[in-house]
Protein backbone atom coordinates (compact mmCIF):
# COMPACT_ATOMS: atom_id res chain seq x y z
CA UNK A 1 0.00 0.00 0.00
CA UNK A 2 1.00 3.14 -0.74
CA UNK A 3 0.66 6.85 0.82
CA UNK A 4 -0.49 9.06 -1.79
CA UNK A 5 1.35 12.82 -0.39
CA UNK A 6 1.51 16.15 -2.48
CA UNK A 7 4.67 18.10 -2.56
CA UNK A 8 4.66 21.63 -3.43
CA UNK A 9 8.06 22.18 -5.75
CA UNK A 10 7.54 25.64 -6.35
CA UNK A 11 11.09 27.09 -6.24
CA UNK A 12 12.33 23.88 -4.46
CA UNK A 13 15.98 22.08 -5.60
CA UNK A 14 15.93 19.02 -6.70
CA UNK A 15 18.47 16.57 -7.63
CA UNK A 16 17.74 14.15 -10.08
CA UNK A 17 20.72 11.40 -10.80
CA UNK A 18 20.61 10.27 -13.84
CA UNK A 19 19.55 11.26 -17.14
CA UNK A 20 18.37 8.48 -19.33
CA UNK A 21 15.29 7.94 -20.57
CA UNK A 22 13.84 6.17 -17.31
CA UNK A 23 14.37 9.28 -15.44
CA UNK A 24 13.02 11.37 -18.01
CA UNK A 25 9.52 11.23 -16.55
CA UNK A 26 10.48 11.81 -13.33
CA UNK A 27 12.59 14.91 -14.56
CA UNK A 28 9.03 16.46 -16.62
CA UNK A 29 6.70 15.54 -13.27
CA UNK A 30 9.52 17.64 -11.10
CA UNK A 31 9.83 20.45 -13.17
CA UNK A 32 6.29 20.49 -14.59
CA UNK A 33 5.52 20.90 -10.87
CA UNK A 34 7.20 23.89 -10.07
CA UNK A 35 10.62 22.35 -9.16
CA UNK A 36 14.08 24.01 -9.61
CA UNK A 37 15.46 20.62 -10.98
CA UNK A 38 18.94 19.95 -11.60
CA UNK A 39 20.00 16.47 -13.60
CA UNK A 40 23.69 14.65 -12.43
CA UNK A 41 24.76 12.63 -14.74
CA UNK A 42 27.39 12.16 -16.93
CA UNK A 43 25.50 11.80 -20.05
CA UNK A 44 21.65 12.65 -20.57
CA UNK A 45 19.13 10.98 -23.41
CA UNK A 46 17.90 13.31 -26.16
CA UNK A 47 14.82 14.41 -24.18
CA UNK A 48 16.72 15.44 -21.44
CA UNK A 49 19.28 17.50 -23.22
CA UNK A 50 16.17 19.16 -25.33
CA UNK A 51 14.75 20.32 -21.66
CA UNK A 52 18.23 21.66 -20.65
CA UNK A 53 18.80 23.27 -24.18
CA UNK A 54 15.31 25.30 -22.99
CA UNK A 55 16.41 25.94 -19.18
CA UNK A 56 13.72 23.71 -18.16
CA UNK A 57 16.32 21.74 -15.88
CA UNK A 58 20.21 22.37 -14.98
CA UNK A 59 22.25 19.57 -16.26
CA UNK A 60 26.03 18.77 -14.38
CA UNK A 61 28.14 16.35 -16.70
CA UNK A 62 29.50 14.10 -14.02
CA UNK A 63 29.04 11.14 -11.72
CA UNK A 64 27.30 11.81 -8.52
CA UNK A 65 30.12 12.17 -5.68
CA UNK A 66 28.49 11.18 -2.63
CA UNK A 67 26.44 13.50 0.31
CA UNK A 68 27.44 16.60 -1.00
CA UNK A 69 25.58 16.81 -4.24
CA UNK A 70 22.57 16.93 -1.85
CA UNK A 71 23.51 19.96 -0.24
CA UNK A 72 20.68 22.53 -0.60
CA UNK A 73 18.68 19.68 -2.22
CA UNK A 74 15.12 19.24 -0.91
CA UNK A 75 14.52 16.42 -2.53
CA UNK A 76 16.27 13.20 -4.63
CA UNK A 77 15.27 11.65 -7.46
CA UNK A 78 17.86 8.00 -7.92
CA UNK A 79 17.02 7.13 -11.16
CA UNK A 80 20.66 6.51 -12.70
CA UNK A 81 19.87 2.81 -14.09
CA UNK A 82 22.90 1.89 -11.63
CA UNK A 83 21.76 -0.41 -8.53
CA UNK A 84 24.85 0.80 -6.59
CA UNK A 85 24.79 4.43 -7.62
CA UNK A 86 20.90 4.63 -6.61
CA UNK A 87 21.55 3.29 -3.55
CA UNK A 88 24.11 5.58 -2.27
CA UNK A 89 21.84 8.30 -3.82
CA UNK A 90 18.77 6.95 -1.10
CA UNK A 91 21.41 6.14 1.81
CA UNK A 92 22.41 9.39 1.23
CA UNK A 93 19.51 11.19 1.17
CA UNK A 94 17.63 9.45 4.27
CA UNK A 95 20.64 10.27 6.23
CA UNK A 96 20.53 14.19 5.08
CA UNK A 97 16.82 13.71 5.95
CA UNK A 98 15.97 14.54 2.36
CA UNK A 99 12.89 13.14 0.33
CA UNK A 100 14.00 11.13 -2.07
CA UNK A 101 12.34 9.02 -4.82
CA UNK A 102 13.29 6.01 -6.03
CA UNK A 103 12.37 2.11 -5.90
CA UNK A 104 10.86 2.63 -2.69
CA UNK A 105 8.99 5.75 -3.33
CA UNK A 106 7.82 7.15 -6.28
CA UNK A 107 5.68 9.32 -8.56
CA UNK A 108 2.04 8.93 -9.08
CA UNK A 109 0.51 9.09 -12.84
CA UNK A 110 -0.96 12.50 -12.77
CA UNK A 111 -3.61 14.43 -14.83
CA UNK A 112 -4.78 17.83 -13.78
CA UNK A 113 -8.40 18.50 -14.98
CA UNK A 114 -10.81 21.28 -14.68
CA UNK A 115 -14.18 20.53 -13.96
CA UNK A 116 -17.69 22.55 -13.19
CA UNK A 117 -16.71 23.19 -9.60
CA UNK A 118 -12.81 23.72 -10.31
CA UNK A 119 -9.32 22.44 -10.74
CA UNK A 120 -8.40 19.16 -9.72
CA UNK A 121 -5.29 17.14 -9.48
CA UNK A 122 -5.34 13.15 -10.09
CA UNK A 123 -2.46 10.90 -8.66
CA UNK A 124 -2.64 7.62 -9.18
CA UNK A 125 -0.41 4.47 -7.98
CA UNK A 126 -0.97 1.08 -9.64
CA UNK A 127 1.73 -0.66 -8.67
CA UNK A 128 4.60 -1.83 -10.99
CA UNK A 129 2.01 -0.99 -14.04
CA UNK A 130 2.34 2.20 -15.27
CA UNK A 131 0.00 1.84 -18.07
CA UNK A 132 -2.81 0.65 -15.86
CA UNK A 133 -1.96 3.86 -13.94
CA UNK A 134 -2.06 6.48 -17.17
CA UNK A 135 -5.39 4.44 -18.36
CA UNK A 136 -7.14 4.94 -14.94
CA UNK A 137 -5.69 8.60 -14.48
CA UNK A 138 -7.07 9.61 -18.29
CA UNK A 139 -10.61 7.89 -17.26
CA UNK A 140 -11.04 9.53 -13.95
CA UNK A 141 -9.78 12.74 -15.22
CA UNK A 142 -12.47 12.03 -17.94
CA UNK A 143 -15.00 11.58 -15.68
CA UNK A 144 -13.95 14.34 -13.95
CA UNK A 145 -13.97 17.02 -16.45
CA UNK A 146 -17.45 15.39 -17.59
CA UNK A 147 -18.93 16.82 -14.23
CA UNK A 148 -19.57 13.36 -13.23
Amino acid sequence: MTLPVGLDLTGRRVLVVGGGPTALPGIRSLADAGGLVHVLSPWVCEDVASLVATGEVAWSQRDYAGPIDLDAAWLALAASGDVAVDAAVRTDAVAARLWCLDATAWLPTTTQVTTPDGDVSVAVHAGDDPVLAQGAARRIGGLLTGGR
